[in-house]
């Protein structure tokens, strides 16, 4: 295994232990960073210095695992650094005022203005924040409006869920009894949700209500603001193929390699015939030290069939 830090350009050459928890649906990605007794010193280090981890193994080399800022640094040997993402920027600022008739995109071009901005089409929306943060502000358009927001590679995204502007390669693929270490996985049958329905009011205070399925015996209803109706009845079906589907729900633990982010799909590869399949990636766990590196994996969406077509040799530390 091998890894260094950077702070502000300075080049740490190795850390002891490292915990990176990324979860699609959390809006910020946190770090906890330890370094060898001897190596740094408390006075090297200061809230809001910009940080970056790599981690990886000789074989394969580094990859860039976290980057942010740094939040609390520890008095006393040996060093911890408490990090997170760029949304803890976020989250210092306050915004107090009405958007009407824009695009979510246009909103953010206005409120995040020191990043560079990757955007599925947005719906055209009326919404305001009295008071909230950016980043609250930024997470309750996501939760209503059915997308994901997160920082990478210091670009803001703002995607539904299984976006094509996400070039993620050849998804890695895990298989029971190779590089699934332990599993706490669970095969479901779809759901029997038989109609959801989108409340949304308009800017002038009119109701719209749009609806996706037939039989109304198991309904499901959310509310939205500022939805046209087209927008309405887009996102009620997404939310009907979200909640009826079946596939492993739960999460395992692997390897280091192969790499992997929320946001990204695998491909699961079961024994049990008709299991295997390709799924997002909703969170991801990472620990670096004494006890080797490992990832749990937090299983979305399963998006389509999947079978191997070729032998895979086992991974080991």
């Amino acid at each position: 295994m091998i890894s260094k830090c950077t702070v502000e350009g300075t080049e740490i050459p190795r850390i002891a232990e490292a915990k990176i928890v990324s979860d699609c649906t959390a809006s910020t990605d946190t770090a906890s960073i330890i370094f060898p007794k001897l190596k740094a010193n408390p006075s090297d280090f200061h809230e809001g210095q910009r940080i970056e981890l790599f981690l990886g193994y000789s074989k394969y080399g580094l990859k860039s695992e976290f980057s942010g800022v740094i939040g609390e640094v520890s008095p006393r040997a040996p060093i911890e650094l408490k990090c997170f993402d760029n949304f803890h920027l976020l989250r210092q600022r306050t915004l107090y005022r009405m958007f009407a008739g824009q695009t979510i995109e246009q909103i953010l071009k206005e409120v995040v203005t020191d990043f560079p901005i990757v955007c599925d089409e947005t719906p055209v929306v009326t919404t305001g924040c009295p008071g909230l943060t950016v980043r609250w502000f930024l997470l309750q358009l996501c939760r209503q409006y059915g997308f994901n927001a997160f920082f990478r590679e210091g670009k803001l995204y703002f995607l539904k869920p299984g976006s094509t502007l996400l070039d993620e390669g050849e998804p890695p693929v895990f298989c029971e009894g190779e590089n699934i270490l332990e599993d706490n996985l669970s095969f479901h049958t779809p759901e029997s949700v038989t109609q959801v329905v989108v409340l949304s009011e308009t800017e002038y205070g009119f109701l719209i209500r749009a609806q996706y399925g037939t039989a109304a015996t198991n309904v499901h209803t959310i509310h939205c603001e500022g939805l046209a109706w087209n927008d309405a009845y887009k996102r009620a079906e997404e939310l009907y193929n979200e909640l009826n589907y079946g596939g492993f729900r739960g999460s395992f633990k692997t390897l280091g390699y192969p790499y992997v982010r929320h946001s990204l799909t695998c491909n699961i590869d079961s024994k049990t015939e008709g299991k295997a399949g390709t799924y997002r990636i909703d969170k991801v766990e990472t620990n670096f030290g004494t006890g080797g590196f490992r990832r749990i994996v937090y299983l979305g969406k399963r998006t389509g069939a999947w079978k191997s077509t070729t032998k895979r040799k086992r991974i080991f530390d």
